[in-house]
């Protein structure tokens, strides 16, 4: 409380650990994210580690496909609190009362826009993240609101994951600003944006590094003089930002969301560009 008004922490994130994984289907398990740690790391600033993902490095700050993130090292060499993954959801609640935080709405790694170019893997960990956060949100589903994600590019996946974190206590639907190379209003989505507008939830279209034809256009965060590279990061988020309220627009225009929408829902653009319709 901050003398008679209510405090909401509004943009939250939950950083990523191996336990989010723990219930992926048997035929996933061999590929789910791994810590990994580099020991020639000296001239890499504080990314030391990253997830090794289908081959790759998440999150990598030099050459192509770029993005910044929390790093596993945190998890791995037990650097972080256990309130940052979550594995301690109590923990979470208790610094919410330390900093005066009635409510925090809690979003996932931006890592989930690219983990995979596989939907069918996506899938399977887009729906054991929202298990795992149902689980640990129920602690104290008053204080601790979470968005669930879907994993649009698997048209009968999507529409089972709605449900799903439905029924685990979803307050929200997080999408990024596309699916991969698709705009959020391709046709293929249609079947989940009509099942998604019968629900009351809102949504909320998230920046991330979600759109693979931007990934030449910054390839270092390590730049320098120092102000360069503030530059480079400043380039890309604004990149990022426009291209997804330009989406978010196009998404709302195209599908008619704005019309079809049931009243007390809305559609949040997560830069804090917020789209309001029929909110009491």
């Amino acid at each position: 409380m901050l003398g008679s008004y209510r405090v909401y922490d509004a943009d939250a994130h939950v950083i990523l650990a191996s336990a989010m994984w723990e219930d992926l289907p048997e035929k996933y398990v061999p590929r789910r994210p791994r810590p990994a740690t580099f020991s020639d790391s000296g001239d890499m600033a504080a990314y030391t580690s990253g997830w090794l993902i289908e081959g790759r490095v998440e999150p990598h700050i030099l050459g192509p496909g770029l993005q910044p993130a929390n790093t596993p090292a945190w998890v791995v060499e037990g650097r972080h609190r256990d309130t940052h993954t979550l594995m301690n959801p109590e923990g979470r609640v208790r610094e919410l009362d330390q900093m005066g935080i009635d409510v925090q709405f809690l979003f996932p790694s931006t890592l989930y826009a690219r983990m995979t170019a596989d939907p069918g893997f996506e899938a399977a960990m887009f729906r054991a993240y929202n298990r795992f956060m149902g689980r640990k949100c129920r602690v104290n589903s008053k204080r601790l609101k979470w968005a669930g994600l879907v994993p649009l590019r698997e048209p009968r996946e999507s529409i089972a994951a709605l449900e799903e974190m439905i029924d685990l206590g979803s307050s929200a639907v997080v999408v990024f600003g596309t699916a991969r190379d698709k705009m959020l209003s391709d046709p293929s989505f249609t079947p989940f944006w009509d099942d998604f507008a019968r629900t009351k939830l809102p949504l909320c279209v998230h920046m991330a590094a979600s759109y693979p034809p931007f990934d030449d256009m910054v390839q270092t965060f390590l730049d320098t003089p120092t102000r360069l590279a503030w530059r480079c990061r400043r380039r890309w988020l604004l990149w990022l930002w426009w291209a997804k309220e330009c989406w978010t627009a196009i998404l709302i225009s195209e599908l008619g969301l704005w019309n079809s929408a049931p009243s007390g829902s809305s559609i949040w653009s997560g830069e804090w560009i917020t789209i309001w319709r029929g909110i009491e």
